[in-house]
């Protein structure tokens, strides 16, 4: 009976989050501050005080950038995610694009940690090989080569300054497949973030990636770099 009425729940709970969002759970991080996951139109969605760090496959900064990319018809094997979140990546990544790869996720925060083990499905999970750590500390000491990098690095809507400088971008550089993607989400929801994402382009991060350019999307700037081939842009205009 138990059971039962615990699926009743559930589904009732899917069904009505198409209509408002249902609140799962709240937790205090020592990172992020207030934590909450909530379903909303079928997702389980990740949310800090400014920001929305996982929405599965509805985490458009990620899903649109992909399918701009075509990474459905490109093999990748090996994925790195540093920002984990609750694994909106390798999900749409398996899910969306056909992809069959093996991914690393890299978080700082336990608590989101223990989120992802609790709401990303066993499937997925068992794909993962997930670990505590600074980003910055991880790429130093790593030495593996990833087809795709993603960095999705923020504290609320703040990404930490030591992510932008050009010695931790170069670790990402020395990670990046010959044939790989780099993908590094910018917030631009505002005149101040625009400005800021500008600026961290066309500094650190042309000076390592020459060829990146911007895709930009309805609040954010998706910095790409795509090694499978030669794509050059002067400065952030949308793309298609």
């Amino acid at each position: 009976m138990g059971d039962s009425l615990n699926r009743y729940k559930a589904r009732l709970r899917y069904w009505m989050s198409y209509l408002f969002d249902q609140r799962i759970e709240k937790r205090q991080s020592d990172i992020n501050g207030e934590l909450e996951v909530s379903m909303s139109r079928g997702r389980f969605r990740l949310d800090a005080n400014k920001a929305t760090y996982s929405f599965e496959d509805l985490y458009s900064n990620f899903s649109r950038s992909f399918m701009h990319l075509d990474i459905g018809n490109s093999r990748m094997e090996k994925v790195l995610i540093l920002g984990f979140g609750l694994g909106s990546i390798p999900l749409m990544l398996e899910d969306i694009f056909q992809q069959d790869a093996a991914y690393i996720g890299v978080e700082i925060d336990d608590q989101v940690l223990e989120m992802a083990r609790r709401y990303l499905g066993e499937t997925i999970l068992n794909k993962v090989d997930l670990v505590c750590q600074d980003a910055s500390t991880f790429v130093q000491d790593d030495s593996e080569i990833y087809d795709i990098i993603a960095v999705d690095l923020f504290i609320n809507d703040k990404t930490p300054v030591k992510f932008r400088e050009a010695s931790f971008l170069q670790n990402i550089e020395r990670l990046l497949a010959p044939n790989g993607i780099l993908l590094y989400n910018t917030l631009t929801d505002n005149e101040e973030q625009e400005r800021e994402s500008q600026d961290f382009f066309q500094g650190a991060f042309l000076q390592v990636f020459e060829n990146a350019y911007g895709y930009q999307l309805a609040g954010n700037t998706m910095l790409i770099a795509d090694r499978r081939e030669n794509i050059e842009s002067d400065s952030l205009n949308p793309q298609d």
